[in-house]
């Protein structure tokens, strides 16, 4: 049986996150506030409906298509304890 290993290593590594072009983001940013729903935004821009949901809710929440760098998130039971 041959395994490939880098192809497990590309699972082992952290998801390094990456920005849509300014022009995409923009695009996004005026089907959301035209009111179109979330999954016709992404078919129509080819983006995943997933992508479209993280840059609605980081809009409703800091007005910027993605959060700040300084900012954690995550539930508070997961965070340690100072």
């Amino acid at each position: 049986m041959k395994c490939n290993v880098t192809h497990l290593i590309h699972y082992l590594l952290p998801k390094i996150g990456r920005k849509l072009a300014p022009e995409v983001v923009y695009r996004i940013r005026v089907k959301i506030k035209a009111g179109e729903n979330m999954p016709a935004i992404a078919k129509a821009i080819d983006v995943s409906r997933t992508t479209v949901y993280k840059i609605r809710l980081n809009l409703n929440l800091y007005d910027e298509p993605y959060a700040l760098a300084s900012l954690i998130q995550g539930q508070p039971r997961l965070l340690l304890a100072y």
